[in-house]
């Protein structure tokens, strides 16, 4: 199967192209004057680009089919999440909300009739890793315990068990272990203070692990991330290691981290003259 990149000048927000990349070479698969908002694995070896007529949009979406020839101009107020075959499930919103990327009504859409299907229910908050869809059903309380979701995006079986959470929580960027067994995500630190600052920014970001049988949360210790950027998460194949990308000026810095350990691995791995998008992916090989 292929494997494609999305590629974005810095000095430019409006264009964009898809790279098909293969050992020792790449070739522009799809370039665009709309931006290209992100790229959907259709778990069957396609790949769909999203297209925007500019940013910020609350207009259509148009999907392109790489390497071609589908396109689905999707209804407008649809934001996709995920594909899997030819069923997309998007985020929809009510009358007078803005459109988000992370919260909403969850609904399924059949690229091929181009139908909506039936809604999977509201999420306040939502990550998609491993063909597992999962969200919460809304802000959790100190009182009772938060809802979160598990849709199977290959099968359409879903699931819910409730945790005793935080009040801050959200799994937006969350990564699923390739075991299924942990769920890992950045957490707004409690702390005693304003909500949000005069410059509009929250409290700062732990990465919490959350294990999914137990419902044991734990944090990783020795790191403090800024509000305004979230890092990129990742678990190694074998679901020892939990790999952070963050910013760190103009590049990005690599770190490991496992349970149990006291303190962050800092291996010096940096990627220079990169900044990483918020939340950026990871791919961390077997």
């Amino acid at each position: 199967n292929a494997s494609y990149a999305l590629v974005q000048s810095c000095d430019s927000t409006d264009t964009s192209m898809v790279v098909q990349v293969s050992p020792g070479s790449s070739t522009v698969a799809l370039t665009s004057n709309r931006h290209i908002d992100s790229l959907f694995g259709d778990g069957h070896g396609g790949v769909w680009a999203a297209e925007v007529a500019a940013i910020p949009t609350d207009g259509p979406i148009q999907l392109v089919q790489l390497p071609g020839p589908g396109l689905v101009r999707l209804p407008a107020g649809l934001n996709p999440i995920a594909i899997s075959g030819h069923r997309l499930i998007g985020l929809t919103a009510a009358a007078g909300e803005r459109r988000s990327e992370s919260s909403g009504t969850l609904v399924s859409y059949d690229l091929t009739t181009r139908r909506l299907g039936r809604p999977l229910g509201r999420a306040s908050s939502l990550t998609v890793d491993h063909n597992v869809l999962m969200w919460l059903d809304g802000p959790c309380s100190a009182t009772a315990q938060c809802l979160l979701y598990r849709y199977d995006l290959a099968s359409g079986a879903v699931s819910a068990r409730g945790y005793p959470l935080p009040v801050q929580t959200s799994i937006v960027g969350g990564v699923l272990s390739p075991d299924g067994s942990r769920l890992a995500f950045p957490l707004a630190r409690a702390y005693e203070g304003p909500h949000i600052d005069d410059a509009g920014f929250g409290p700062p970001l732990d990465v919490a692990v959350l294990h999914l049988d137990s419902g044991r949360l734990e944090t990783v210790g020795g790191l403090t991330l800024p509000p305004t950027e979230l890092p990129g998460l990742a678990f190694t194949g074998n679901g020892d290691w939990l790999v952070i990308a963050v910013n760190e000026g103009r590049r990005a810095e690599l770190l490991l981290w496992r349970e149990g350990a006291a303190r962050l691995l800092r291996p010096d791995v940096r990627v220079e003259d990169l900044m990483l998008q918020s939340p950026p992916v990871l791919a961390v090989p077997r």
